[in-house]
């Protein structure tokens, strides 16, 4: 029983393996040229996580869960982020010299190293003190 309402749109689906290689419960698996969701009892450790990693690292968008689709998706606030730190706010842990070094890096290393080229942004949350 499929749970977690995975679903893959195989027309866009490349079977690249990216969503079974960050799947935390271990519930995806590539078989017939695209991932497949496995029965699992209950969410959590012996399951689905509910985290979504699927869908946001899918380059090709094909994955779906929970009803969330990444066409329903923001991209990654790239733009935001350049902003920002044209203005001297940089990420939690950076300074003027280690965002400095992160851009030059970006030229022979990987062009988004702050977002790591990820199609999609997951932004997890709680409540304070949970």
């Amino acid at each position: 029983m499929n749970k977690a309402k995975f679903e893959v749109d195989k027309d866009k689906c490349t079977a690249c393996g990216l969503c079974v290689k960050v799947c935390p419960g271990a519930v995806l698996r590539l078989e017939g040229g695209a991932p497949r969701i496995a029965d699992f009892d209950a969410f959590g450790w012996n399951g689905c996580w509910k985290c979504q990693h699927c869908l946001s690292v899918c380059p090709a968008g094909a994955i779906s869960i929970f009803g969330k689709r990444p066409g329903d998706s923001l991209p990654p606030p790239v733009d935001a982020a350049k902003a920002l730190a044209a203005q001297g706010v940089y990420p939690r842990g950076f300074d003027e010299p280690s965002y400095a070094d992160m851009k030059r890096w970006e030229a022979t290393v990987r062009p988004d190293m702050l977002f790591c080229g990820a199609p999609h942004l997951l932004i997890p949350h709680a409540p304070l003190g949970a």
